[in-house]
């Protein structure tokens, strides 16, 4: 069984934003798990929404981890795309992670196909 923890401290303009704290046990198997919930009743807007240009993606100490696809719809028009990463040997020490989001340029009024910044979380998390 893996554990789950949330990103904290977050910005909407500063993906460098000073990242809370926690501890974790030390080589305990976790897992984060993050992405986007989309309501959309036409095709293009859902294309958009599971193109590769909106998007979530972890780095822990700078460098970006490779996720998994959980995308599905749960009920008509509405749509979940999230993006797993799991540490199934945990880690140890102190380590950065962080999250940033992206929306396609189509959702905010930008250049459709292009990825546009959103959110950054940053969590500095020690596993002891």
């Amino acid at each position: 069984m893996y554990l789950g923890f949330s990103l904290h401290s977050c910005s909407t303009k500063n993906p460098n934003v000073k990242p809370g704290a926690i501890t974790w046990p030390a080589t305990s198997a976790f897992f984060v798990r993050h992405g986007w919930v989309g309501f959309f009743e036409n095709n293009v807007a859902n294309g958009h929404f599971l193109a590769p240009t909106t998007d979530f993606e972890l780095y822990v100490d700078h460098v970006e981890q490779q996720s998994l696809p959980d995308n599905y719809s749960p009920s008509p028009g509405v749509f979940v795309k999230l993006f797993v990463i799991n540490f199934p040997n945990g880690m140890t020490g102190t380590h950065l992670f962080q999250g940033w989001w992206f929306l396609d340029g189509y959702f905010t009024g930008g250049t459709p196909g292009t990825s546009v910044f959103q959110l950054a979380c940053n969590l500095e998390i020690t596993f002891q």
